[in-house]
């Protein structure tokens, strides 16, 4: 955070210095009290955060801004306070004040799959030559947004964020922090639906990205995307930019084949062509990078250097990560994320991978369906029966649903509902050589389903 004295704060949100110092120097702010990190933190007491007040005493912020008195400032004479009318108004007039100190491009990047790759691949080519500020991981919760503002300074030069939808207005409160000039949307599926009571609620909620951009901004949406198509883009004043594989856009990759270690294709913009590789198996990874190549190219990045640049990226561990596991057996831990597309593109790669070989499917449950989960769980059992898998394993009870719904699709099928990775850890033991492809795929809240893909990984 730039500093900022309690003086110029105050005059910021038009308070009234009700106790304290005007010249304490505040480094940091917070809205909740378990954020503080520093002695010279300035501490928002919005109304609905009542806990604040009980835990003034365990961590101590220098300012507090207000709209009411409390008791427990009596206790802290040390303590700065100033008192506004609005404690809410007062709040988004200082998030305002702070973006609005950078005229600087702001990229927002949202899409129930690779928005985590395509961030970070994006943020691999510009870290090259420029200061980057961003997303974390997939740390992107409601409550990281003010952590992540705070982190712009002076000598940032571009930043980038992933906006996830948990409910409506996740991506909206996300603009009104971040205030995004370029948004780029990498594709829709069902995904947090028990937040949802229609499918379609869930697409509206990403396309508020649309209305979240700074007016002219620029927009960057995957042409090949159903249900990004759905959105109604006829309000957005700004630049559309396209890119996809199967239909004809701004930003294309062609002749995709797969390589050691990754992906190859043509990328043809503007009637060039570009020969590209790009670490990281499967055609969505081929997605992930056209969005970070388009983006980099508008940001300035001539298109080879941006691809050359992306040689050397390294995806996060669990998404897809291939390796010698079990007798020798190949494993493919994916055990990051588990939506309708993704386990999509993960049964693509293991058909690719276990050509000649025995295919094997684990999985977890798919989590936060709501209402839904009946019907997404039975649309993933028929991915899993129609894609040439020799042995399906469901862990779970919820996934049990998908073992049962793939034995009827396919009875053929080789099929076992098993309760916890133990089971599966001991099936598993008994099947594997070098003869066999194993995927296993969860996410990254189930903490059981990744030990066991780190147990399959282990050589024995």
């Amino acid at each position: 955070m730039k500093l900022l004295s309690v003086k110029r704060l105050n005059y910021i949100i038009n308070g009234q210095l009700l106790k304290g110092s005007e010249n304490i120097i505040l480094d940091q702010a917070v809205y909740r009290y378990q954020h503080i990190s520093t002695d010279t933190c300035v501490l928002f007491l919005r109304t609905s955060s009542k806990e604040n007040i009980e835990n003034l005493s365990y961590k101590r912020p220098a300012c507090v801004v207000t709209e009411r008195w409390y008791t427990e400032f009596d206790h802290r004479p040390e303590l700065t306070v100033i008192l506004v009318d609005d404690i809410e108004q007062a709040f988004w007039t200082f998030v305002d004040f702070y973006r609005d100190q950078f005229d600087l491009p702001v990229v927002a990047i949202t899409g129930t799959s690779g928005k985590t790759t395509t961030k970070d691949m994006l943020k691999h080519i510009l870290e090259k030559d420029r200061c980057v500020e961003g997303t974390v991981s997939s740390a992107n919760s409601r409550s990281s947004h003010l952590y992540y503002l705070l982190n712009l300074n002076d000598s940032t030069d571009v930043a980038v964020y992933e906006t996830a939808v948990g409910r409506a207005g996740d991506v909206t409160l996300a603009c009104e922090y971040f205030k995004p000039t370029i948004g780029l949307i990498t594709n829709i599926d069902a995904h947090h639906l028990n937040n949802f009571d229609h499918k379609e609620d869930y697409v509206l909620a990403k396309g508020e990205i649309i209305e979240g951009i700074a007016p002219g901004g620029q927009l960057f949406i995957n042409h090949d995307d159903s249900n990004i198509k759905k959105l109604d883009l006829t309000q957005f004043d700004g630049q559309i930019h396209t890119f996809g594989v199967h239909s004809a856009c701004d930003y294309q990759a062609k002749q995709i084949s797969y390589a050691e270690g990754g992906m190859n294709f043509i990328l043809t913009h503007k009637n060039r062509r570009w020969r590209a590789f790009i670490p990281g198996y499967g055609e969505h990874q081929v997605y992930n990078a056209l969005g970070a190549l388009a983006v980099a190219h508008h940001l300035g990045v001539e298109l080879g250097e941006a691809i050359s640049r992306l040689n050397d990226f390294r995806n996060n561990r669990k998404k897809l990560q291939v390796t010698l596991g079990f007798n020798n057996s190949l494993i493919i831990d994916d055990t990051w994320h588990i939506t309708r597309n993704s386990l999509e593109a993960a049964l693509k790669v293991l058909s690719h991978l276990g050509k000649r070989k025995k295919k094997i499917a684990v999985l977890g449950d798919i989590t936060d369906l709501g209402a839904f989960d009946q019907e997404i769980h039975e649309e993933a059992a028929e991915m899993v029966a129609a894609s040439g898998v020799d042995m399906f394993i469901t862990i779970g009870k919820r996934a049990v649903v998908m073992a049962r719904h793939a034995q009827k699709k396919n009875p053929k099928l080789d099929v076992y509902a098993l309760e916890t990775p133990r089971a599966a850890f001991n099936l598993l033991q008994l099947v594997l050589n070098k003869k066999c492809v194993l995927l296993i795929k969860g996410d990254m809240y189930t903490r059981s389903i990744q030990n066991l893909a780190r147990r399959m990984r282990r050589r024995r």
